[in-house]
């Protein structure tokens, strides 16, 4: 079942690597034998850990819903209005009149990010789910129109993937309605994806160079976007595999990019790497953070999973490190969450955070990393239902 973090770990990157042999962009790499034996071996490796975790998710299952007190809505609704305050309106409305966004974006006050908008999303939907009170729903839509209206695609679909985490947990089987129901989602989900693509960057898939197999392939163009998200950073993965000589950057650098929160890191790999001392006092120090440049496809596709930085210092050790430390962390989280009143949003966050390795190095993420803290830190606020789920009869009881 696809509730399990290291099932998901295979479900994210085996599709990311079938999609990837559609050959949709001309500037992608072929998959190499050493890169697939890597996954292969994560893979396995996946498979014998969610055996060991299996006991820890499957109690992960019974939630009591209306633990978040009320006043958690109107907190994220005044972060939202302070955001659009302070950036003098709102940024989707100013990108449809034809600004930049990466203008808009490098002004922009992020006070959301300080907040626990994709937690209580998560928090809100399960509890839509075992109340069914279409309140909690309308609730947990907030973030997600937040995000749109700011122009984040990446934090609206990380709420809208919680989402279906939720619904997997609550529901824990499949029926052939609930599969036609996710297919039919995923498609709108790829298609208002690419369309949030064209409102940050439109007319700019281009670079991604499309295929004469995805212009013959009869996919409207707005998809390509969503292969693009969803490929290139495989693309860049394969591309440090096959042209970075191991032995870039030492340890220290290596830990300060790959497993510290990026906000230390930002600050630690500026004294590692060129550090000039002004008169003043300040640090100066050039754009670039590393020591060595990661290669990528084309300009501005900059991403490279959970692994390629790290195969720059170490070879295929680095990778190894980092499939290692994710797996701990997916272990002890289980461990931690499996008491927790929101463990049922608290494990859909985790699988998001899973999934989203297959784009970037989540493990350091300071956008990511709180929303799974908040779950652990937020204690209930009330005991006012209680509902159990019934797995061999699918039928909730009140208890």
């Amino acid at each position: 079942m696809l509730k399990n973090p290291f099932l998901v770990y295979i479900a994210a990157f085996g599709t990311a690597i079938a999609i990837y042999q559609l050959g949709w962009s001309d500037l992608y790499p072929p998959l190499t034998w050493d890169l697939l034996l890597f996954f292969g071996f994560t893979f396995l490796a996946s498979v014998l850990l969610a055996r060991l975790i299996g006991p820890f998710i499957n109690q992960t299952q019974h939630y009591t819903p209306g633990l978040l007190p009320g006043y958690a809505t109107l907190f994220v609704i005044a972060t939202f209005v302070g955001d659009v305050m302070l950036g003098g309106g709102i940024p989707l409305i100013f990108v449809l009149r034809g600004a930049k966004f990466y203008a808009i974006e490098a002004n922009a006050t992020h006070l959301h990010a300080f907040t626990l908008w994709s937690t209580f999303s998560a928090i809100r939907f399960a509890d839509f789910l075992y109340s069914r009170r279409y309140r909690y729903l309308a609730e947990a839509a907030l973030p997600v129109i937040f995000y749109i209206l700011l122009v984040y695609r990446g934090p609206a679909l990380m709420c809208l993937l919680s989402w279906m985490f939720v619904f997997l947990i609550w529901k824990g089987r499949f029926k052939r309605t609930h599969i036609a129901f996710g297919t039919a989602a995923l498609v709108l989900a790829g298609y208002l994806n690419g369309v949030m693509g064209d409102v940050r960057s439109p007319g700019q898939e281009s670079v991604g160079a499309p295929s004469a197999a995805f212009q013959a392939s009869g996919v409207p163009r707005t998809y390509f976007w969503t292969y693009l998200y969803a490929t290139s950073p495989l693309a860049n993965f394969q591309l440090a595999v096959s042209t970075v000589s191991p032995g870039q950057g030492d340890v220290l650098e290596f830990i300060a990019s790959d497993l510290l929160p990026d906000t230390l890191s930002k600050k630690i790999l500026p004294m590692l790497n060129d550090k000039v001392q002004t008169g003043s006092g300040n640090l100066a120090t050039r754009d670039d953070l590393y020591s060595w440049d990661l290669p990528q496809i084309a300009p501005g596709i900059n991403i490279a999973t959970l692994f390629g930085r790290s195969y720059g210092y170490f070879g295929w050790i680095g990778p190894v490190i980092m499939f290692a430390t994710l797996s701990a962390f997916i272990i002890l989280y289980a461990i931690l969450i499996r008491n927790s009143p929101y463990r049922v949003p608290a494990l859909a966050l985790l699988n998001v955070l899973v999934v989203f390795c297959l784009f970037n190095n989540m493990l350091a993420s300071a956008a990511m990393l709180p929303q799974l803290i908040w779950p652990l830190l937020i204690p209930p606020w009330r005991h006012r239902e209680t509902l159990v789920s019934d797995p061999a009869s699918e039928k909730m009881r009140a208890v």
